[in-house]
């Protein structure tokens, strides 16, 4: 079973091996040490909202073989939880489409909902108001420097959406499953 020991937060200064050490410890409190098989780093952010207190937090996978019976409730108080793999459930109809779907906005949503259909055959058509990326900087930035806004290229519309000039976080549902398959989707492309 694969568990992840969430929320260790370290000065930002330590190295990742406390990372491990420390999830190492929290999860002794429930296994032996011979149940716990590997630890992996799996995710690395910074918390810096306080400019002189910055720290790393992590999160550590943990490949665990154990048959022992414990509580749920008692592994997520102490932030660990259980790796689930998501799967994106699809439900397909029946009827054929009598043209190709039309997918208006390239920014998150917008590329999932076309590379899903295009993975199933259905040929998406995308439609973006916006410049690209590289042009789209360019827009942003001159609206900065001289208040004008481009209607038709700025932070809201263009590829990668308001996401591109932000970090991200309107709504991440970050502790949805999904948010894996998100995350090596961007990396495989």
């Amino acid at each position: 079973m694969r568990y992840i020991v969430r929320d260790i937060k370290l000065p930002f200064d330590t190295p990742k091996d406390e990372a491990l050490n420390r999830a190492k410890k929290r999860l002794l409190e429930y296994f032996s040490y011979d149940d716990i098989k590997s630890l992996n780093i799996s995710k690395q952010s910074i918390d810096a909202r306080k400019r002189d207190s910055i720290f790393f937090v992590w999160s550590v996978c943990a490949e665990v073989e154990s048959n022992k019976k414990i509580s749920i409730e008692k592994l997520i108080k102490d932030n660990i939880v259980e790796e689930k793999k998501a799967i994106l459930d699809i439900s397909y109809g029946s009827e054929k489409l009598s043209s190709r779907p039309v997918i208006v906005g390239f920014g998150p949503c917008g590329m999932f909902c076309a590379l899903i259909l295009a993975q199933n055959g259905y040929r998406p058509i995308v439609i973006e108001r916006g410049n690209d990326v590289k042009e789209r900087t360019i827009d942003v930035e001159n609206f900065y420097k001289t208040g004008v806004l481009n209607t038709k290229s700025n932070i809201q519309f263009g590829a990668g959406g308001a996401g591109t000039f932000s970090d991200g976080k309107l709504v991440t549902r970050i502790n949805d499953e999904k948010c894996q398959t998100v995350i090596e989707t961007f990396h495989k492309f």
